[in-house]
């Protein structure tokens, strides 16, 4: 019976294809130092692709920035953190858009440039002013002498040193007196202008004028002249027709009227 206390050690012998005591050779494969840093590798990649991975999932601003947490709450935001940075500025409904070209020559690359205005442009207004019938038509002023015209009733022609042409009529008017002047070649009918020179002492006195034989028009005119030999002037404005036209002076009452030097028309 062998004794328990026996210090003996049986030894199994090693085979030369186990040198480190292990079968299957298990020990040399991890030994050799290739599996544990292939595995590490593997473990590194996969980690570096799901950081891109979440990166790209992330949102950004638009300076491709991912936005820290919190930082629009601590900031005030102004009327612009709002509106998209892209976003068109909105348009007048009202506004008119018009399409001119860029140069005066087309090129392939040339595009017209727009132009916007908060309103629509108003249609150009045609004017539809004519003008007067009773305008003048250009007329150089002619001078008529009275005493050239026809004389009536108590109407005389007198002398008059100071006068145009060396004489006036004088007793025009008290019911009969009267003078007919004449005036040719007006181009077109219309108001003119008559400049009538006449002389006066001091006072007032009113001509008549009928113009080719209508109704009379008043003429009042007043002098501070000490005496009827100073020419004296007042213009007034008659309608005349294109052609010749007879303008006469008298007074149907019986009172006179001014010394009648010329006219001009």
């Amino acid at each position: 019976m062998p004794d328990s206390h026996d210090p003996t050690v049986v030894l199994r012998a090693v085979s030369p294809a186990e040198p480190d005591g292990h079968p299957d050779g298990r020990r040399r494969s991890w030994g050799n130092g290739f599996g544990m840093p292939a595995v590490l590798v593997a473990a590194s990649v996969v980690v570096v692709l799901l950081v891109i991975a979440m990166a790209r999932m992330m949102p950004t601003d638009a300076n491709a920035q991912i936005p820290l947490a919190g930082a629009s709450a601590g900031a005030s935001a102004g009327p612009s953190d709002q509106t998209p940075l892209l976003a068109p500025p909105p348009l007048d409904p009202s506004a008119s858009v018009s399409a001119s070209p860029s140069s005066s020559s087309p090129s392939p690359s040339a595009k017209p440039s727009r132009s916007v205005t908060g309103a629509p442009v108003p249609a150009p207004v045609r004017s539809t002013t004519r003008a007067s019938a009773s305008a003048p038509a250009a007329r150089t002023p002619v001078a008529i002498e009275a005493e050239s015209g026809s004389i009536g009733g108590a109407a005389t022609s007198a002398a008059c040193a100071t006068c145009s042409g060396g004489a006036t009529v004088r007793n025009i008017g008290a019911n009969d007196g009267y003078v007919t002047l004449t005036v040719a070649g007006v181009s077109a009918a219309g108001t003119y202008p008559v400049t009538i020179t006449y002389e006066l002492a001091a006072g007032s006195r009113t001509f008549y004028l009928s113009v080719n034989g209508g109704a009379a028009i008043q003429v009042p005119l007043s002098s501070t002249a000490a005496d009827a030999n100073t020419p004296l002037t007042a213009t007034v404005r008659v309608a005349l027709s294109a052609g010749t036209n007879t303008i006469k002076f008298s007074n149907p009452t019986a009172d006179l009227a001014p010394d009648l030097d010329r006219i001009a028309v």
